[in-house]
């Protein structure tokens, strides 16, 4: 048996043995076994009866020897669930709409489906169509800096 000294990305991904953590001994009396590289003690002996306790152990709890196989070297996804954090504003119209229509104020970056799926999933409202109409601010200058920045 050999052991490969060095690491392999998916080695440390699936919990392996890690050289980084573990180094590999081979002595006359003892043979090949492994020592946790932050150790408490420097006895030759002991560190050799707790590598025996640990295979017994993983004998009992693995008795079939059976590996995990790496089927695949893309990371797993992440388990997240991604919040909504998009501003809507309701925003009261100056001149008169119909009874099923309403206009918000929303980030400029949302696009029609987006503000479609935001309403009606977050909301629960009947959303038939969305027209968007993007308006700049006007850009104002700060006299005494001389800085400009735009109205939203």
């Amino acid at each position: 048996k050999m052991k490969r000294f060095g690491f392999h990305q998916n080695q440390l991904y699936f919990n392996m043995r890690n050289p980084s953590k573990v180094k590999y001994v081979n002595l006359p009396n003892y043979g090949d076994f492994e020592v946790p590289k932050n150790k408490k003690t420097t006895d030759v002996g002991e560190l050799y009866k707790a590598y025996e306790k640990r295979q017994d152990f993983e004998k009992y709890m693995n008795p079939k020897g059976i590996k995990p196989t790496i089927t695949s070297n893309f990371k797993k996804p992440a388990e997240e669930i991604e919040f909504l954090n998009h501003d809507m504003m309701l925003v009261r119209s100056p001149k008169p709409y119909d009874r099923n229509q309403v206009s918000f104020r929303c980030s400029p970056y949302l696009s029609k489906p987006e503000i479609k799926q935001y309403l009606s999933k977050v909301y629960q409202l009947p959303v038939q169509r969305i027209d968007s109409v993007y308006k700049m601010g006007r850009v104002k200058q700060n006299r005494s800096t001389g800085d400009r920045w735009r109205k939203q």
